[in-house]
């Protein structure tokens, strides 16, 4: 066993694709298949499950996949500390985002970050949500931007921090007859929109799933399209094919698209997750950006 077999396995944690792993790690596709193989023979268990269209963890890569952080955390520790070049190493913010969506919207926290924080370079890793809180846990991310009912959730390893609520919103065109709306007054009024797109529940966070859930009754089946997630919806939306209600996103009109709110849904609530325990001054200044990014309306804590 070696870092890097350990780095192969965490790349394709965290991207569920070979391919993608390999280009993140800069080498070919069947390196990593390779190194995956000799890990799996070394351990004698199946950690990556593989078809010609999915790849998953299996149970006993879930299982692994902690202590294969822990151990890299562990070796970039040790290389760290014997470097005579530590005291001017750039510091790094390891920030876990649910999609590509997230990631574009989080550019006007980041850029006030990083006039704050010239010294400290963000690193922003795009992963299903249960991988990011598994990285989250295990130390190789520092914070994850995530959406939750106002309800709450349960008490885990990890502190959610609340930012902000956001109202759930109709997502069109400018073209779309309720465009020039202030707002919608009720979910009923979401069934005369037209055809709406709907993320995948098994591809969507909860809070964004229990958001859409409340919407359906109101809809006539015939007019929903099933979308793999928010992406896909947003994009449906921008081609004036469908609306799509999601969390309001209020730079969304500058992209050519209009977020009216709907009364009569509850919103979900946007904060960030972190480990338990004092915060480093680096994360502590990103998530008071953050937070004032939020309060101005200038950016919205995305999807």
């Amino acid at each position: 066993m070696n870092t890097f077999q350990l780095s192969c396995f965490v790349e394709v944690a965290a991207t569920l694709n070979f391919s993608k792993a390999a280009k993140n790690l800069g080498v070919s596709q069947p390196a990593v298949s390779h190194q995956i193989k000799a890990l799996e023979d070394e351990l004698g268990a199946t950690l990556v499950s593989r078809s010609t269209r999915t790849v998953s963890l299996t149970n006993e890569g879930l299982q692994f996949l902690s202590y294969a952080n822990d151990i890299l955390d562990l070796a970039a520790r040790g290389s760290r500390l014997v470097s005579r070049s530590h005291a001017s190493a750039t510091r790094t913010l390891r920030i876990g985002v649910h999609g590509g969506i997230e990631a574009i919207a989080l550019a006007p926290a980041l850029r006030g970050f990083t006039e704050a924080e010239p010294d400290v370079t963000p690193d922003v890793r795009v992963a299903p949500h249960s991988v990011l809180l598994n990285m989250l846990e295990s130390g190789t991310l520092d914070v994850v931007l995530e959406y939750r009912d106002p309800a709450g959730a349960p008490a885990s390893a990890t502190v959610f921090k609340r930012i902000a609520e956001s109202s759930a919103a109709l997502i069109c065109t400018h073209a779309h007859p309720f465009a020039q709306r202030d707002k919608i007054d009720d979910a009923d009024e979401i069934g005369r929109a037209g055809r709406i797109a709907i993320c995948n529940p098994h591809a969507s966070l909860a809070a964004i799933d229990t958001l859409q859930r409340k919407v359906l009754g109101h809809v006539n089946p015939e007019d929903v399209i099933m979308c793999s997630g928010v992406e896909p919806a947003v994009a449906l939306a921008a081609a004036g094919v469908a609306v799509a209600v999601l969390p309001n996103i209020p730079d969304m009109s500058g992209q050519g698209i209009c977020a009216i709110p709907v009364d009569g849904i509850p919103g979900v609530v946007f904060g960030v997750r972190v480990r338990r325990g004092r915060l480093a001054p680096a994360l502590d200044a990103f998530i008071r950006v953050l937070s004032a990014e939020a309060a101005s309306g200038v950016s919205a804590p995305s999807l």
